[in-house]
């Protein structure tokens, strides 16, 4: 089992913004707010989103698009990777990113912004490069 697009309704959805709000990772609750609403749905060409359930919950989830600080049709992003801290360490992360970088080869490269000392070490374990560029932390490059 593995990666499967996010649809609406989202089982777990809640629980996963409370944790991440209790964490500190308003980010969490902002894309759903957004993707709830007229906000971003990853729907344009080659955007996706994806997640991982447990027990048919949400338990992590992370999306793909084209990134909003560059105009560059080559370029997309990787955002709003989170999993639920009962489920980390177990490779959910690993393989979340690895599904949409599977599918991200109509792009050069994908960047990203890590927000955390945690999300650093974290893709820089799994092989993506430092980058100085304005509103990036990590690329990738294909």
């Amino acid at each position: 089992v593995g990666p499967k697009p996010l649809v609406l309704p989202t089982n777990g959805m809640d629980d996963l913004v409370d944790e991440a709000d209790k964490s500190g990772h308003r980010f969490v609750a902002r894309f759903f707010r957004n993707w709830l609403g007229d906000g971003d749905r990853f729907d344009g060409p080659d955007e996706q989103i994806v997640g991982i359930w447990a027990d048919e919950k949400l338990v992590g989830f992370a999306g793909l698009h084209a990134d909003p600080y560059l105009n560059d049709p080559a370029v997309c992003r990787l955002r709003h990777l989170y999993v639920a801290s009962a489920f980390r360490d177990q490779g959910i992360g690993v393989l979340l990113v690895r599904h949409l970088l599977e599918n991200a080869r109509s792009f050069e490269r994908v960047r990203l912004r890590a927000g955390t000392q945690e999300a650093v070490d974290f893709y820089d374990h799994i092989g993506w490069q430092k980058t100085d560029e304005k509103d990036a932390t990590h690329q990738w490059i294909f």
